[in-house]
C-alpha cells in the first residue's frame, strides 16, 4: 500500500499523474527557480533533495511557485492549441498553485473546469472533490465535524452505481496514507533522480512536488474526517442494500 501513496496524493487533488521525462541539458540559470528552454522542455533547477522540500514550511515554496505560475502562464498564452490531457493538467497545476498560494477561493473552479471535460461519468462526479471539501473547510473555517458530514452528503448525493469503487478506494488509501510514508517514497523515487541531474527537473516533477507537498500540509491532516465521511456513504448504502435484499 505504500507504494501507492504518491499515487493517491495526485489522484485525490485530481492531478494527472505524468510519465517521468529523461535528463536533458543543463540550463544557463542556476538557483532555485531558474529555467530554460531546451528542445521543447523547461526546466527548472532545485537546490535541494526532493525528501528534504517535503520539511520545508509552505513559504520557502512561494519562489517556486512563482516560477510554476510563469511557466503555467506561458504556456496558456502559446497560439498553438492545446490537447485535452494537456489542458487539464495545465488546469489542475492552476489549482494546486493557488493552494500553495493560500487562495482557496480559486481552488474549485479549474477542478470544476477539469471535471465538467471528464469522459468517464465516475470522473465526471468525483475527481477534484476531496479537494473541493478542504478548500471550503478552508474558507468557512470549519472544524472535522463539518469536513466528515460535507463528505458524506457529497457523495451520498451522487449516483451509487457510478462512484462506488472511487468512494471505496479512495477510504482505503486515507486510512492507509501517513507522512513518513509518502517522504520515504518521495525519497526512492525522486532523490537519487534529481542529484543525478544535478538538481535540473522538468516542470511536471515540480508539479508532483508541489502536489505531494499540499497533501502533507492540507489533505493528511484532514485525512480522518474525510476517511470517515466516506465510511459513512458506504455504510449507509450497505445497510440500504441489506434492507432492500430483506424485502
Amino acid at each position: 500500500m505504500k507504494a501507492n501513496l504518491i499515487a493517491m496524493a495526485l489522484s485525490l487533488s485530481a492531478s494527472l499523474v505524468l510519465a517521468q521525462e529523461a535528463a536533458a541539458p543543463k540550463p544557463a540559470a542556476a538557483g532555485v527557480a531558474g529555467t530554460t528552454q531546451a528542445a521543447g522542455t523547461r526546466l527548472l533547477k532545485l537546490d535541494a533533495a526532493p525528501s528534504a522540500m517535503m520539511d520545508w514550511p509552505l513559504d520557502r515554496w512561494k519562489p517556486i511557485g512563482e516560477a510554476m505560475e510563469a511557466e503555467l502562464a506561458r504556456e496558456l498564452a502559446q497560439p498553438e492549441p492545446l490537447s485535452a490531457a494537456r489542458w487539464r493538467e495545465l488546469q489542475m497545476w492552476s489549482s494546486q498553485l493557488a493552494q500553495l498560494r493560500g487562495d482557496w477561493a480559486l481552488v474549485k473552479a479549474p477542478i470544476e473546469r477539469v471535471r465538467r471535460s471528464m469522459e468517464q461519468p465516475a470522473q465526471r462526479l468525483t475527481a477534484g472533490v476531496l479537494t473541493e471539501l478542504i478548500a471550503e473547510q478552508q474558507i468557512g473555517r470549519h472544524g472535522e465535524p463539518w469536513l466528515r458530514k460535507a463528505t458524506a452528503q457529497r457523495f451520498a448525493a451522487m449516483p451509487w452505481s457510478e462512484v462506488e469503487k472511487v468512494v471505496r478506494s479512495s477510504e482505503a488509501q486515507l486510512r492507509a496514507a501517513n507522512a513518513d510514508g509518502l517522504k520515504q517514497q518521495i525519497a526512492s523515487q525522486y532523490d537519487g533522480m534529481v542529484a543525478g541531474t544535478e538538481g535540473r527537473v522538468t516542470t511536471a516533477l515540480v508539479m508532483r512536488l508541489i502536489g505531494a507537498r499540499l497533501q502533507l500540509a492540507h489533505t493528511l491532516p484532514h485525512r480522518a474526517a474525510l476517511a470517515d465521511g466516506l465510511a459513512d456513504v458506504i455504510a449507509r448504502q450497505s445497510a440500504a442494500g441489506a434492507s432492500g435484499a430483506a424485502r
